[in-house]
């Protein structure tokens, strides 16, 4: 039994939108609790957790990209 790709797109998409919400909701505390300000964007674990975010939305929209174009590659 294997997982289809409309289920991992789906399952993709899921996580795509936790991680999302999660980070906007994370650097608001952040914002609010630090002395930095908006300083606090730049700190290391958030712009990695924004790079976690921005690779599970590439790998998001890379599917439905793929099923509603039909192809990857420009044509010749």
């Amino acid at each position: 039994m294997s997982i289809g790709q409309k289920v991992l797109v789906a399952l993709r998409g899921v996580t795509f939108a936790y991680l999302v919400i999660s980070f906007f909701m994370i650097l608001d505390y952040e914002i609010e609790r630090n002395d930095h300000g908006w300083l606090t964007v730049f700190e290391f674990s958030n712009v990695a957790y924004f790079l976690q975010l921005l690779y599970q939305g590439i790998a998001f929209v890379s599917p439905l990209y793929i099923f509603f174009v039909g192809s990857v590659a420009s044509p010749c």
